[in-house]
């Protein structure tokens, strides 16, 4: 008797991508869903301004509840990570996640994640910019791609 084999197909998530323009930096970013474009949104700016992580568990410091409002999914986006970029200057804290996030009516809002600090900046963004901004409904999901002023 034959044993029977197994085959699982493991799928390969991608969430971001960095790419570079001219003189700036930019994140194409995918979801399933909108939510899940901006806590992708969020790990691809934490990446891009702190490269990739090499630790596999972060140490919580804190959670703090955001609000963020916009007129459409393109400007949430812009705010969403303007404050990110704001908390990480103020207070020198490195934004890892967004979870429980809940999106209506022109407002966003969720729990923002910090670890200690700890690890160097790499990129100091200056401003998460509306140039080449994009956020479209794709079969697939979402997607969407902005450019950061370094």
């Amino acid at each position: 008797m034959k044993a029977k084999s197994s085959r699982r197909t493991i799928r390969r998530v991608e969430r971001f991508a960095l790419f570079d323009t001219k003189a700036d930096s930019g994140i194409s970013i995918w979801g399933e869903t909108r939510s899940a474009l901006f806590r992708h949104a969020v790990m691809g700016l934490n990446h891009l301004m702190f490269g990739p992580s090499r630790r596999l568990a972060y140490t919580v410091l804190q959670s703090q509840p955001c609000k963020i409002a916009g007129h459409d999914p393109e400007s949430l986006l812009v705010n969403l990570l303007s404050e990110i970029v704001f908390l990480q200057e103020e207070r020198d804290i490195e934004v890892t996640d967004l979870s429980e996030i809940r999106l209506e009516r022109g407002l966003l809002t969720g729990a923002l994640f910090f670890i200690a600090p700890g690890r160097r900046c790499l990129r100091v963004v200056k401003s998460i910019t509306y140039h080449q901004l994009k956020v479209q409904k794709t079969p697939r999901g979402w997607h969407a791609r902005l450019v950061v002023d370094l």
